[in-house]
């Protein structure tokens, strides 16, 4: 289980950037698919589409970087 400072950093590290803070946990798998999903909805941010996705996307990385709730679904 990790250090409430390692769940700190990793939480401020999702705050930065979505899916860094997992990185940091050494959870590649879902920091590489929240690191996808916050790029493609930048790209769709064009398009006024992606705004509302990247918000929500922003919010379940610090969640999950506080909780580790997303490797219970992802395995």
């Amino acid at each position: 289980m990790a250090s409430d400072n390692e769940r700190l950093i990793a939480v401020i590290l999702s705050a930065i950037i979505p899916g860094v803070g997992q990185l940091y946990q050494g959870r590649t798998k879902i920091g590489a698919i929240l690191l996808v999903a916050i790029l493609v909805s930048a790209g769709l941010s064009l398009f006024l589409i992606g705004v509302p996705l990247a918000l929500l996307t922003w919010l379940i990385a610090i969640y999950d970087a506080y909780t580790r709730k997303l490797d219970d679904y992802l395995g």
